[in-house]
């Protein structure tokens, strides 16, 4: 029972909520719900590949949240690493699944941003820039992904560009705010290489 308590934790819930919540967002923009299937299943594709990303990037990230976030799940060594990343598979296994049965282009998306999203927290968001840039660009396609969903792209496209941008100017704050873990772990982000200046 405290394993699932902590993979909810880990998932952090909050932050996938807003996430299922994008699609039907960007939909409405769009002037439809139709067909509405594929709305739901698009939400729920999103959410998942939010959970596995957050599980995967606390998974690579175990040192430094030791230092910037010690109460997450695994900085505390409240949860197996082996557990989480069994976790990850599986719910990256799943929200491919399920996009798959929507068509194959959102499958390919949710396929591209889940790999892309996996060598964010591997490797790039301890680069200069191109992390930052992972995340936002990720976090802009939700929108897109619900444009495609009911085939109405073109209306997402503008809501996609302010949220690009909006997360883009969010990742170089939190950047600032994990300034003291990173540069111990040896991440040479934006902060830690230019200062918080």
């Amino acid at each position: 029972m405290k394993t699932i308590y902590y993979l909810i934790r880990l998932s952090r819930p909050s932050n996938v909520f807003i996430a299922f919540c994008v699609v039907p967002v960007a939909v409405s923009i769009t002037g439809t719900f139709q067909p509405l299937e594929n709305v739901i299943l698009a939400a729920i594709t999103v959410a998942l590949v939010t959970i596995g990303a957050n599980t995967i990037n606390d998974y690579y990230d175990i040192e430094i949240d030791k230092i910037n976030k010690p109460d997450r799940p695994l900085a505390a060594n409240k949860l197996d690493p082996k557990i989480a990343f069994i976790y990850f598979i599986i719910v990256y296994i799943a929200a491919w699944l399920i996009a798959l049965s929507i068509n194959w282009i959102m499958f390919l998306i949710a396929f591209i941003i889940g790999l892309l999203l996996y060598f964010y927290s591997y490797k790039l968001k301890r680069t200069i820039i191109w992390g930052n840039l992972t995340v936002s660009f990720s976090s802009a396609m939700a929108f897109i992904y619900g444009g495609f969903a009911v085939n109405r792209l073109s209306a997402t496209i503008f809501p996609a560009g302010f949220a690009f941008l909006f997360h883009f100017g969010r990742e170089i704050i939190k950047d600032m705010e994990d300034i003291t873990g990173d540069r111990g772990a040896g991440s040479v982000t934006f902060s830690v290489k230019y200062g918080t200046n």
